[in-house]
């Protein structure tokens, strides 16, 4: 009988289902405990990625298999003891507790004897700084889905150069200082679960290969992922711009890269995959995007940032100027408007490919502005002052109420610049007064159902008055 609490069944089915890929139905893998004298060992053994936890420890020779998907059954977060055992008949008996109720569930171990072995571990791995998780799971962010004449949905771990490298084939990052053991250039899945809270952001990655595996073993867990050796991945560094004496280099000031990850998400936006983005450095630093059914355009005033160089005026995909933002970058290179844009620090590289000039959104002097300074310089906003006035209407007593109408207060926008505060407090009034109307008609619903009411009850009476005349006479 193996035993150990909900909450590491918890942790281990959040750790495999990003791991290992899918499906993950009952036909899935299988994922086997053992116990021994140096502890329990929990492998998952995958063609593309096997993943194995130690959790040290002294406890008899027990092992059993079950399908991985059995782990989200009873994952729980309490220190609920689970049990796994065998019946007579081979199959997998699961006890445990859920809210002091007793759960039992019987799996089906698997033919064991169909599973892909569990790959062997390298002879040397080497010790890596914690920021290599972070590269991974970055990496991972800038792969494709798949892929059709390159291994677009692989990452690439550069051995003699120490870099991890990423492409989509509309955005490159490349990653570099860290250690591998090996001098050529090996391609690997990407998978999510670096970025994985329950492996640690602190603990030491080590990593190592053997003829078919890359090994990254973190704290106590070790993943092996298969190398892919008939992908072939593109020749990036013919990708990334050599800048010249004409570039422009856009800089994001701290507090307009907070602001613009705010406003991103609420830009208007046209009915294309690619979310088009006009960036036009001319004179200042202004961001436009189109509202395709209405047509209204939104233009984003940076006052804070600057650029050096000649103007240029570049459209991209915001989701990738999210990106660069999210990544920490703040200067962007442009060579011209149909070149990549080009991000760089002391490790990392990052390129995105522009869309076509020709979708490039003008100034006009009706587009719905805002300043970023002015943004944030505007005062909260607070309750518009409401104006009553009489309706021009013959009846302006309903329900023994007077009608009231409330004019919202539009804020007047300076130099022609609306900020976001003034436009909050413009939708606020807008709001009172649609509630004030809103409760209006109630009233005159309501009195004119009153009046029906009452003219029924007269004609109710009228009509026994002409009766009792007509028994009278």
């Amino acid at each position: 009988m193996i035993e150990f609490p909900r909450s590491l069944a918890r942790q281990l089915w959040a750790v495999l289902r990003r791991a290992v890929p899918k499906p993950h139905g009952p036909h899935g893998p299988l994922v086997e405990f053992q116990t021994g004298p140096k502890g329990l060992y929990v492998r998952v053994a995958h063609p593309e990625v096997s993943v194995e936890f130690q959790q040290p420890g002294a406890n008899p020779a027990e092992s059993v298999k079950l399908p991985m998907v059995a782990l989200a059954d009873f994952e729980g977060k309490s220190p609920d003891v689970v049990t796994l055992e065998r019946n007579n008949d081979g199959q997998v008996i699961a006890r445990w507790q859920d809210a002091g109720m007793p759960q039992v569930n019987e799996y089906e171990a698997g033919d064991g004897d169909k599973a892909p072995a569990f790959p062997d571990s390298p002879d040397r791995l080497v010790r890596n700084p914690p920021g290599l998780l972070k590269a991974l799971e970055e990496a991972g962010h800038c792969t494709a889905s798949d892929s059709v004449r390159y291994a677009l949905h692989r990452l690439q771990l550069r051995g003699r150069s120490g870099e991890v490298v990423a492409t989509d084939g509309k955005q490159l990052l490349l990653q570099g200082g860290y250690h591998f053991p090996w001098e050529e250039d090996v391609l690997m899945p990407s998978v999510p679960v670096f970025g994985s809270r329950e492996l640690g952001q602190e603990v030491h990655v080590e990593i190592g290969r053997t003829k078919q595996r890359v090994v990254v073993r973190i704290g106590s867990w070790t993943f092996h992922l298969r190398i892919d050796t008939e992908g072939r991945f593109p020749k990036v560094g013919q990708v990334i711009p050599k800048l010249g004496a004409g570039a422009t280099h856009w800089r994001i000031a701290p507090e307009d890269a907070a602001f613009l990850a705010r406003a991103l998400p609420r830009l208007p936006a046209e009915d294309d995959a690619d979310k088009p983005l006009t960036v036009d450095l001319n004179g200042q630093v202004c961001l436009r995007a189109r509202d395709s059914r209405q047509g209204r355009i939104s233009e984003v005033v940076l006052a804070r940032s600057e650029y050096t160089g000649r103007p240029v005026r570049f459209s991209v995909n915001r989701q990738f100027l999210a990106r660069v933002l999210q990544l920490g970058f703040d200067e962007v290179h442009v060579q011209n408007a149909d070149s990549p844009l080009l991000c760089q620090d002391n490790q990392r590289t990052f390129v995105v490919m522009p869309l076509p000039k020709a979708g490039c959104i003008a100034p006009t002097e009706d587009a719905l502005r805002v300043v970023s300074a002015q943004e944030e310089q505007q005062p909260p906003p607070t309750s518009p002052e409401r104006k009553k006035t009489t309706m021009p209407s013959p009846s302006s007593n309903v329900n023994g109420h007077a009608a009231e109408h409330h004019n919202p207060r539009v804020l007047p926008a300076e130099n022609g610049n609306i900020s976001a505060g003034s436009v909050i407090a413009e939708a606020q009034a807008l709001k009172d007064t649609l509630r004030d109307a809103y409760g209006r008609v109630n009233r005159l619903v309501a009195a004119l159902k009153r009046q029906k009411k009452q003219s029924k009850l007269v004609q109710t009476t009228l009509a026994s008055l002409k009766q009792l005349q007509q028994i009278e006479s």
